[in-house]
Parts: structure tokens; sequence; C-alpha cells
């Protein structure tokens, strides 16, 4: 069962642009792990330090290999995060979605996929 993780940051005013330069090695990193579909980082157009990672394991066990590795490791751009009363709209934190469904529009209708 495939696993889907979002995460979302917000950074101190004004260091969007660090934190995404800050990040940008992790996008090769973690894709070229066993497991990954998708590790990718997105920025609000709203906010420009509003942040989400969108993460897709093919299975627990390269979740768990990743989730090992990674809680021991210092957060990508971790000096320009800022603390989640901070966060303009939303609320940052981690969601993991162990079960999932993927839909998409069929004949005008939503159906699965």
């Amino acid at each position: 069962m495939a696993i889907r993780i979002v995460i979302n940051i917000n950074v101190k005013p004004g260091t969007g642009d660090q934190f995404a330069e800050a990040w940008a090695p992790e996008y090769d990193l973690m894709n070229a792990k066993e497991g990954c579909i998708q590790y990718e980082l997105f920025r609000s157009t709203r906010n420009p330090d509003h942040f989400a990672v969108l993460e897709h394991w093919a299975d627990r066990s390269a979740f768990d290999a990743h989730w090992e590795k990674q809680s021991k490791r210092e957060r990508a751009g971790a000096q320009f995060r800022d603390t989640p009363d901070n966060r303009r709209t939303g609320t940052s934190g981690l969601e993991i979605y162990w079960d999932q469904a993927r839909y998409g529009i069929v004949d005008g209708e939503l159906k699965p996929l």
C-alpha cells in the first residue's frame, strides 16, 4: 500500500527564497531513494513564506527506511523555519495518509481510478 505524506512548513518572514535554495538538494537526494515516487517542495502563491512538501512512497517499508534515516538528520533549511503559531493560514505539521485512493474526472463525474 502506497503512503502519501504532506508536510506544511512556514519560514521566517522574507526568507522563502533562501529556504527554497537550501531545500533544493533534497529533491535529487530523496527522489533517488528506492521506493520514492515523489518528494517535492511547493510554495504558496499567496503566502511566499508557506511551503508544502509532498512525499509519495511505494509502500510502508520504503517509507520506514526513509523515516529512520530522515528523523536523525537536520532538516533542510532548518535555520529559516519559523514557529507554527506564526503561520498566516492553515496549520504547520505533518500529515500521513496510509490508505489512499486515486480519483479522476471520467465523463464529467468523479470516479475512482
